[in-house]
């Protein structure tokens, strides 16, 4: 897959229903965009084959009757090839280095962020047809796997571990500082392109704090190619553009934004900031 290909897809999925989404494949594309000029295509294929295998690992390592099978059954299998057999873990020596939110060098490296090696384990639960989510948790991303009327909450950066509710609250005071109060919307599950648009807003993070206002609003503008319903994010690549000196490019990012937000007030303030930087551009 070269650059073009990369937004093609990227744009394609911008349309299609979040079920439909394939994780590993849109990850991907997100991820070819951080390698530079690509002097050839990168194929993804061998990734996509990495996963089957391990699914197909899986599915050996679960008891004979897996339909019966507990969750803790479920978690152990997935633990036994995920973490033991093929070593993935959460990159705790180098967590801010930005190889570690792209899906292409995590798998490589078998390190990550925790959102990265969860995406991992949601791709694979979509192999395996296990019920499996990612968590509305700030800070930590966390996933939670349902199987019958059983449900834990895991953590894919320490080892799969299943997380207590007292573990969260600690872990969410950690993040959030110590007034933050554990609640219900913290146990909400997320779509799987809230997981992709987590993923690659880790990227974008990164480069604003390494001064990379360019690599940033590329960042975003890939986000809104998935996500093109998003007036926030097009607010946000208005701003960036703003701050590069693209100002026909922020204009119409504000016009998209006022004609897609569902706020009539935010709607109309997008609108005539675009009519104000159309005057000075004028």
């Amino acid at each position: 897959m070269d650059l073009a290909a990369a937004e093609a897809l990227l744009r394609a999925a911008g349309q299609q229903d979040d079920e439909a989404l394939d994780l590993l494949q849109i990850a991907g594309a997100f991820a070819l965009f951080d390698l530079g000029t690509l002097e050839e295509p990168v194929p993804l294929d061998p990734y996509q084959r990495h996963l089957d295998e391990m699914a197909t690992a899986i599915r050996h390592a679960m008891p004979d009757g897996e339909v019966q099978a507990d969750l803790s059954t479920h978690l152990a299998a997935m633990r036994s090839v995920v973490i033991e057999a093929e070593g993935y873990r959460g990159d705790e020596h180098d967590y801010d280095a930005m190889h570690n939110a792209n899906i292409l060098s995590v798998i490589e490296r078998r390190r990550g962020l925790p959102v990265a090696i969860g995406l991992i384990c949601l791709a694979l639960a979509d192999r395996l047809g296990w019920q499996m989510a990612g968590l509305n948790f700030p800070g930590h991303f966390l996933l939670q796997l349902t199987v019958g009327r059983e449900r834990a909450v895991i953590d894919p950066f320490d080892g799969l571990t299943e997380r207590q509710p007292g573990e969260l609250r600690l872990l969410l005071k950690a993040h959030r500082g110590p007034d933050a109060e554990f609640g219900p919307t913290h146990e909400q599950v997320v779509s799987r392109r809230d997981v992709l648009m987590r993923l690659r807003n880790n990227v974008k993070i990164r480069q604003l704090q390494a001064d990379n206002e360019d690599a940033a609003l590329s960042c975003v503008e890939q986000m809104v190619w998935l996500n093109p319903m998003d007036s926030d994010l097009r607010r946000e690549a208005a701003m960036l553009n703003i701050r590069v000196g693209k100002l026909q490019h922020a204009i119409d990012a504000l016009e998209a934004a006022a004609l897609v937000d569902e706020d009539p007030q935010a709607s109309a303030e997008a609108a005539s900031l675009a009519r104000e930087l159309r005057h000075k551009l004028n």
